[in-house]
């Protein structure tokens, strides 16, 4: 599952996981150098599911890892297993599908002394959305101080899941209120979200 920044967390199985539907028919197999098998397996869902998408990830790792020995220069050697893994992300759907995305929080924080405006969301649809944003940052006279986009690449939130984003500041702001107005274009969805909101700095 991804956390609110974004990161891949492992989690057991919760009730969107297609994991314990999974079945395979062999766990373990041989690849020769610069080849290539294929793998097949079956998800079977139960009868009384409902609308919506799931997902898990099939991961891939060898039964024996690469030994590597390392002298530390003072008359240390160690050991280390190498072990490369492959994760394969599934996602599966039933149904009809809808996408909402909701605003929940934004706020200027100071993170390793610079300004930061955290934003987070709430994916209440029943299937993952990708986004991408803008903001514009006003004080309290209306003048804009500082205008840019809230991410540099699209962003996935899963289903029921919440995201967090961070934006460093150029505009070197202030204790006191601000005003930041927020542009989410949401991939799944016709209509942009626009979200107009009074923050407040404290140093």
């Amino acid at each position: 599952r991804l956390s609110t920044s974004g990161t891949l967390d492992l989690i057991s199985p919760d009730e969107f996981s297609l994991a314990p539907w999974v079945r395979f028919n062999l766990t373990e197999f041989e690849i020769p150098p610069k080849g290539k098998r294929v793998i097949r397996y079956a998800i079977m869902p139960p009868k009384d599911l409902t609308d919506g998408e799931y997902w898990g990830a099939i991961e891939f790792e060898p039964l024996k890892g690469r030994v590597e020995r390392y002298d530390d220069g003072d008359g240390r050697t160690y050991d280390i297993t190498f072990i490369t893994t492959a994760l394969a992300p599934i996602f599966g759907t039933k149904g009809g599908l809808s996408h909402r995305v909701e605003f929940e929080e934004a706020a200027i924080e100071i993170r390793q002394d610079k300004p930061t405006l955290r934003v987070s969301l709430v994916n209440k649809g029943l299937a993952r959305v990708h986004f991408e944003g803008s903001f514009r940052l006003i004080d309290r006279e209306g003048r804009q101080l500082e205008e840019g986009e809230l991410t540099k690449v699209s962003v996935v939130m899963l289903r029921d899941g919440r995201r967090t984003v961070l934006t460093p500041l150029a505009t070197a702001v202030e204790s006191g209120e601000y005003v930041v107005e927020l542009s989410l274009r949401v991939e799944e969805m016709p209509d942009p979200l626009v979200v107009e909101q009074v923050i407040a700095l404290k140093r």
